[in-house]
């Protein structure tokens, strides 16, 4: 393979990946707020702490 060429080719790979990692980190970001967005009106009530368990008894013998 000339290496011009191979080059080139590693070249257009990069570009590409870069490319795909800008979409993505858009993408994320995008995802990222909807969620965020979304989270902060539907957050569910606080939950009350579990009450206590009973002692149990000692069974008779």
């Amino acid at each position: 393979m000339d290496r011009d060429t191979a080059a080139w080719q590693a070249t257009e790979e990069l570009t590409t990946l870069q490319q795909a990692h800008t979409d993505l980190a858009d993408d994320l970001a995008a995802y990222e707020a909807k969620i965020g967005r979304a989270a902060a009106s539907e957050a569910p009530e606080p939950a009350e702490p579990p009450a206590p368990k009973k002692a149990r008894r000692k069974p008779k013998e």
